[in-house]
């Protein structure tokens, strides 16, 4: 039984810290985001990003276009298997104008939640491994328009 609680401990010990060093990672992706400095944007994603390219071209031209500040509100990892990671984000991106010159545009900063439609969005995001620490790897939902949830009283 002993070695049971100690088993439950360390694993408990070792998601909370896993836990910390993904939301450390994507609060220095919103810090780098609002200093517009894309070098550092993406040191915070995994090198094997899908269209990690693309995400810094468009990062680059958005910075350039808008002005924009991102906040973090909620955070939970939902899920924590080998190198990869999923966490429900709660996001408030505070821009004047959403607009974009093209829906290919608009849909892909949405999607990256670059600059989502709404102001404040929750969504999942994936977490990989690279080397021994944890990166931003990809959004993998659709951001929607946050809505709190009332807990019910039982």
């Amino acid at each position: 039984m002993r070695c049971f609680f100690a088993l439950v401990l360390l694993c408990s010990s070792a998601f909370a810290d896993d836990r910390d060093d993904m939301r450390r990672i994507l609060e220095a992706n919103f810090a780098a985001c609002n200093a517009e400095d894309v070098k550092a944007l993406m040191d915070t994603c995994s090198v094997d990003m899908p269209d990690r390219d693309g995400f810094q071209m468009e990062s680059e031209t958005l910075f350039r276009e808008k002005d924009i500040h991102y906040s973090m509100e909620e955070f939970e990892v939902t899920l924590v298997d080998g190198d990869y990671a999923e966490a429900r984000v709660v996001q408030t991106t505070y821009v004047k104008d959403r607009s974009s010159d093209s829906d290919r545009r608009a849909n892909f900063r949405n999607g990256t939640t670059l600059l989502p439609r709404e102001e404040c969005v929750e969504y999942m995001v994936s977490f990989k491994i690279d080397g021994k620490d944890w990166k931003c790897y990809m959004t993998i939902s659709e951001p929607v328009p946050y809505r709190k949830r009332e807990r019910v009283a039982r």
